[in-house]
């Protein structure tokens, strides 16, 4: 099983500047049992490439949006450290994100 992403909302369009439209959607993650070094890949629908992303933490775990590798890492926050490779993150359900990027 993979990072599970459940949209809670239609994308939301806004207004072509630039040239370059952006869409903005919410909703909550959850991860699975085996987090690998480098993070979770994650697709959004509607969203070919996530610039950002803003999540909620989890207990002791915040998360980190790498926007190259288009993945979501995860750091233990009192060291600050990323979370060990095949560190089970399963308990990390319901987490509250907002991600904005190209259609």
């Amino acid at each position: 099983m993979a990072l599970v992403a459940t949209e809670t909302t239609p994308l939301l369009p806004v207004p072509d500047t630039n040239s370059k439209p952006i869409q903005f959607g919410y909703g909550t993650l959850a991860f699975d049992s085996a987090y690998p070094t480098g993070g979770e890949a994650l697709t959004l629908t509607g969203m070919r490439e996530i610039l950002n992303m803003i999540c909620g933490k989890f207990g002791d775990w915040v998360f980190e949006w790498d926007a190259a590798n288009q993945k979501l890492e995860a750091y233990v926050m009192s060291t600050g450290l990323e979370v060990a490779n095949g560190t089970d993150l399963s308990t990390a359900t319901g987490i509250p994100y907002m991600a904005w990027g190209n259609p």
